[in-house]
């Protein structure tokens, strides 16, 4: 079956443009076009959040997203009031969601530097205080044992503790393995405690990297292979090893 079909100007677009008359306008316009502005970008990140849980199609039927939210221009849509989410929540052009019209007025810099302090710095003060103190007990015994067991208490409880604080727990643990990877070493684990103690996340650290290439696989096996996209795929191959593929772009793309 062809993987094309021919529009009312006779020109070829992609099969999939005549499941639905709004499908036409977006693949010659939108679909597949190189976006640089920012706030293309911006509304394409917007739409995305919208599109959650339903069809794309949905989202192209709703014809009033850039007037409802000013084109997208995220310096107006930071300054929205009440009045502005309630305008959004009865336009029947959008798709209307509470928390969907209201997460594009919380963009400003004061919510991004806020978020980060939060989250990030918070996660890192976390990981210190954890992991000092567990740098603490490991120095005050010499038990290889209890000291694993400590350890895995810090990765578990330091996440767990940054979670309920809203912080970021990835972050937490890294610096807590940091500071205990490289100040333990010096004063505070024998030579048998740093065998077991590096030896034990070593193993642990190849189980889970085994697990991880295992499930990439199991994903490979239920890709659906496209035998229609392999001259495509060839005829890039050898144009990558012997110059640019060149491309014919159709006059309504040069006008754009």
């Amino acid at each position: 079956m062809s993987a094309t079909i021919f529009g009312p100007d006779g020109q070829p677009r992609c099969r999939w443009c005549a499941a639905a008359p709004e499908f036409l306008p977006y693949h010659d316009t939108e679909w597949g076009f190189p976006v640089d502005d920012d706030h293309r970008l911006f509304e394409k990140l917007c739409l995305e959040g919208f599109q959650s849980g339903l069809n794309w199609r949905t989202i192209l039927a709703k014809e009033n997203f850039r007037s409802a939210f000013l084109g997208f221009d995220f310096d107006h849509i930071a300054r929205f009031s009440d009045a502005d989410i309630e305008r959004l929540l009865q336009d029947p052009g959008i798709v209307r969601h509470l928390a969907l019209a209201s997460d594009g007025a919380d963009v400003g810099a004061a919510q991004v530097a806020e978020l980060f302090v939060v989250e990030a710095l918070g996660g890192a003060v976390v990981g210190l205080v954890s992991g000092y103190a567990a740098y603490r007990a490991m120095r005050a015994i010499d038990d290889y044992p209890v000291e694993v067991l400590i350890s895995i208490v810090l990765a578990m409880g330091c996440y767990s503790l940054a979670s309920a604080l809203h912080m970021s727990g990835p972050i937490a643990v890294v610096v807590a393995g940091i500071l205990v990877g490289n100040r333990g070493p010096k004063d505070a684990l024998s030579d048998m405690t740093q065998r077991y103690l590096f030896g034990f996340w070593t193993l642990v650290d190849q189980i889970l990297n085994s697990v991880l290439f295992l499930l990439i696989g199991l994903e490979v096996l239920v890709l659906r292979y496209e035998t229609s996209i392999l001259p495509l795929a060839l005829a890039r191959h050898t144009g990558g090893a012997c110059g640019p593929l060149r491309v014919d772009h159709h006059p309504r793309d040069t006008a754009a």
